[in-house]
């Protein structure tokens, strides 16, 4: 299951890790391509310190990595299951 967060911040970057650190595909999108690749970069940073430290293996790491990818809002989150973000009510 692809699962969709919007929005590649703080928050958006720590619901991205736990779905993939569940086994869940993940599209992080930000309205920027941009935004989206410096969260999805923050993320990694965040596991090479984890590495560092011994509390996650590298393969373990490169599993999860690779089951987040990164986009614009507007390329990917329709074609995601679920969104962090319940529908806007206009």
């Amino acid at each position: 299951m692809k699962v969709g967060v919007i929005g590649a911040g703080t928050m958006g970057q720590g619901i991205a890790k736990a779905f993939a650190q569940a086994g869940f595909e993940v599209a992080l999108c930000d309205i920027k391509q941009e935004w989206a690749e410096g969260g999805k970069s923050k993320i990694e940073k965040g596991y090479a310190r984890l590495v560092q430290k011994g509390k996650l293996t590298q393969e373990d790491v490169d599993a999860r990595l690779a089951a987040i990818t990164r986009a614009s809002r507007r390329t990917s989150a329709p074609t995601a299951t679920s969104s962090s973000r319940p529908p806007s009510r206009t």
